[in-house]
């Protein structure tokens, strides 16, 4: 043993701490050689319960890949029959409401992409009942109920995020900047317009009032009213006007 270091091998300039060392370090090893290439631990993964899976919602859906799908709740379980088929071990719900009765401990985060009546309501059950949230836009219907989203996320602290990727780009936040900086003085109105290819612009509320759909449950679709018409984009969404001019607002 060295005289001045008695963990010290003679001749071998190591110590014992630093041998001992080694060896833990050679038993840490990253999670991927074990788990194999991609491979994500448990703890490291998301439960996701999605609310209005049919259209949008299946996309943004799809993007959460790596993650667990562990809720799906739409009102028209014909029009997400094939999500629910793709997401097999998730629980099927029709009302958001009972759907976080039930699913609130076994849920991480959610993903809302209703028909825009629905935004708020749904977003602020999560976040009160501390969940993370990635909402369709419109997030909301009107200044309070944007007032009690934030309110709500400020209170719940957790990861939010809109579904206007749009304005994230180089233009828009140009755009933003200039508005901001005054160059064009106060900004008090704004037009938008809109040719969206996919989905239908302009139109004018029907006059007609059919029946309810055998397949959905109108009651918790239409929440905010539950008496009112059916009308398809009430079901399906506000489709361009409430997806292009909700950026602006």
């Amino acid at each position: 043993m060295d005289a001045k270091d008695p963990e010290k091998t003679p001749g071998s300039g190591f110590t014992r701490r630093a041998v001992t060392a080694a060896s833990v370090a050679a038993l840490v090893v990253p999670r991927h050689v074990l788990g194999g290439p991609g491979y994500q631990a448990p703890s490291d993964t998301l439960r996701i319960a999605g609310v209005g899976v049919g259209g949008m919602g299946r996309r943004y859906i799809q993007g959460c890949a790596g993650e667990r799908i562990v809720a799906l709740c739409d009102v028209d379980h014909s029009f997400a029959a094939p999500v629910f088929r793709k997401y097999p071990e998730a629980r099927v719900y029709r009302d958001f409401r009972e759907m976080f009765d039930k699913e609130e401990k076994n849920i991480d985060a959610v993903i809302v992409a209703t028909p825009d009546h629905n935004h708020a309501m749904i977003t602020v059950r999560a976040l009160r009942a501390r969940k993370h949230v990635y909402c369709a836009k419109p997030l909301t219907h009107n200044i309070f109920e944007a007032r009690q989203v934030a309110a709500a996320a400020r209170e719940a602290k957790v990861a939010t995020q809109m579904s206007v990727q749009s304005c994230a780009s180089d233009d828009a936040l140009s755009t933003a900047e200039l508005l901001l900086a005054g160059v064009i003085g106060p900004v008090h109105e704004v037009h938008v317009w809109c040719d969206h290819p996919l989905y239908a612009a302009g139109l004018t509320r029907p006059a007609d009032t059919p029946p309810v759909p055998y397949n959905l449950d109108w009651d918790p679709g239409s929440a905010r009213h539950p008496t009112a018409p059916i009308i398809r984009h009430t079901i399906r969404g506000s489709g361009a006007p409430g997806g292009i001019s909700a950026p602006a607002r």
